[in-house]
């Protein structure tokens, strides 16, 4: 009776350890996936901030990598079409270059990403990855903030007097080269009628 009693009294110590232990992972599962999604959040922001013509990725597409292992590919897409985003947004609003618009750090923490699956380092990878997302998070909500403070395109009337610009831009720069080309055919006309002429007082 005494040993039965003393097993019997084991087994909700266990399972009050199970239960403890699984809240915990549950608790952290979900901090993480708050976490990430407030990573995933800013870098949709910093596409947004970028004009339409200048996104290699919708805003949207960035929640893709909430998808378990497509997450493994897709980090790389999604580090690449905000390097070049950025890059083109800067350029366009005519803001200083700012390095490689974190595509170093991007990189480094998609591929630590993916290498978390290797025997017996995937830990330590793992948390590597997690660092490093870090400084490229920092870095990206560094570039998102000096984008909102070089101006404000957050309103539609915002978007629209801006696509006004590109538009009436696009139509100058269309309009100067049809003048370029013009008078560049007509340039050669003239050189094409030059020998006639000398041949029409020639024959005068």
């Amino acid at each position: 009776m005494t040993f039965a009693q003393a097993g019997g009294g084991a087994g909700p110590s266990d399972e009050l350890i199970l239960i403890v232990v699984l809240v915990a992972c549950g608790v952290t599962l979900v901090i993480w996936l708050a976490v990430y999604l407030l990573f995933l959040m800013t870098l949709s922001r910093a596409l947004r901030e970028c004009h339409p013509r200048n996104r290699r990725m919708e805003p949207g597409q960035v929640y893709l990598n909430l998808i378990p292992l497509v997450s493994l590919v897709w980090r790389f897409n999604t580090v690449n079409a905000l390097t070049y985003s950025l890059r083109e947004e800067f350029a366009d609003r005519g803001l200083r270059r700012q390095g490689d618009y974190g595509n170093g750090l991007g990189t480094v923490y998609a591929t630590l990403a993916v290498c978390v699956f290797v025997p017996y380092v995937g830990g330590l990878l793992w948390i590597a990855s997690a660092v490093v997302g870090v400084f490229y998070w920092v870095r990206i909500a560094g570039l998102l903030r000096t984008l909102r403070e070089s101006e404000s395109h957050g309103d539609d009337e915002d978007w629209e007097a801006r696509e006004r610009y590109y538009d009436d831009r696009d139509d100058e720069e269309r309009e100067d080269r049809r003048r370029r080309r013009r008078s560049r055919y007509d340039d050669e006309d003239d050189e094409d009628d030059r020998p006639r002429r000398r041949r029409w007082r020639d024959d005068d």
